[in-house]
């Protein structure tokens, strides 16, 4: 009988150490996140192929595309974008009055 809690308690305190020292996969994504501005995709610090290597994976790259430069070149595109649309529509509007005229 004692040998068995010597073995459950071996088994428990093993248990402990392995959870305390392996992230959730949670906190590997949210590493992923907060490294992105600092740590190239490829410096991922997990295993290849595994669960807690894909999770820092995407983390990275939401932390990308969330990035205020991202943000701001987005804006910008934008923003560009707005612009050449308005011209489009000046550019269509004198046209048809042009038209109408000959």
């Amino acid at each position: 009988m004692e040998n068995t809690n010597e073995v459950g308690l071996a088994i428990s305190v093993a248990k402990l150490v392995f959870e305390s020292k392996t992230p959730s996969l949670e906190d590997c994504w949210r590493e992923g996140f907060e490294m992105s501005s600092k740590l190239d995709l490829n410096d991922n610090p997990y295993k290849a192929r595994t669960s807690m290597s894909r999770h820092w994976a995407e983390g990275w790259w939401a932390g990308v595309e969330s990035s205020p430069i991202n943000t701001k070149k987005a804006a910008s595109n934008e923003s560009i974008y707005n612009e050449i649309k308005e011209q489009t529509a000046t550019i269509n509007d004198s046209s048809i009055k042009n038209f109408k005229t000959i």
